[in-house]
């Protein structure tokens, strides 16, 4: 009796399925059966992702209105953080992308940064709001001496994101002019760290 190559092919197919049930579950198993791993592979950067330990979407564009002693409407949607290796050190900016303005808002804590949590001006965080080349010069800066309060909130995760937020009281030129932020929170949001 001779065996044909058809009936070798099915018989070994019939193996290959029933084999892996001989020897414990395997990576199909179903959840009904008692297996709780329900692991898929899903985009984390979606719109719809709400995991407060993962990387949010980007925030950007958004709008701050500046009042005091400069009024304005200003939007920022480029982000630019810095955190070089083996520092202690963060700063995060906010500019225009498109060039309708030459402000950048900024915190930075240039010393005591040790990752996620949060800080305050008691501990060297500050807030910044100046136009670069190209405008007039106005320079606004967070004064803990002066009573304006600062704080910032950080979550990083391991591929470096960093993201939160802060918030400033007010901030002050060196002529007494003051000016406050609507809204006076503003994102942390950095996708690659410099």
């Amino acid at each position: 009796m001779s065996t044909s190559p058809l009936r070798i092919l099915a018989a070994a197919s019939l193996i290959s399925l029933v084999l892996p049930g001989c020897f414990g579950k395997d990576d199909t198993s179903d959840p009904a059966e008692g297996d709780t791993d329900t692991d898929t592979d899903t985009d984390t950067d979606s719109d719809t992702d709400t995991d407060p330990e993962s990387f949010p979407s980007d925030p950007s564009p958004f709008t701050v209105s500046v009042s005091g002693a400069y009024s304005g409407d200003l939007v920022f949607d480029t982000p630019t953080c810095y955190y070089p290796k083996g520092s202690s050190q963060l700063r995060v900016f906010w500019r225009n992308g498109s060039g309708a303005h030459v402000f950048f808002l900024m915190v930075e804590l240039l010393s005591g940064f040790e990752g996620e949590g949060t800080y305050d001006e008691t501990m060297g965080l500050r807030a910044k709001l100046q136009e670069e080349a190209g405008g007039y010069g106005y320079y606004f800066a967070s004064d803990s001496s002066a009573g304006d309060t600062v704080s910032m909130t950080v979550s990083m995760d391991e591929e470096e994101h960093v993201w939160g937020e802060w918030s400033v009281s007010g901030m002050r030129d060196n002529h007494g002019g003051i000016v406050t932020l609507d809204p006076s929170v503003i994102p942390i949001w950095c996708p690659e760290l410099n």
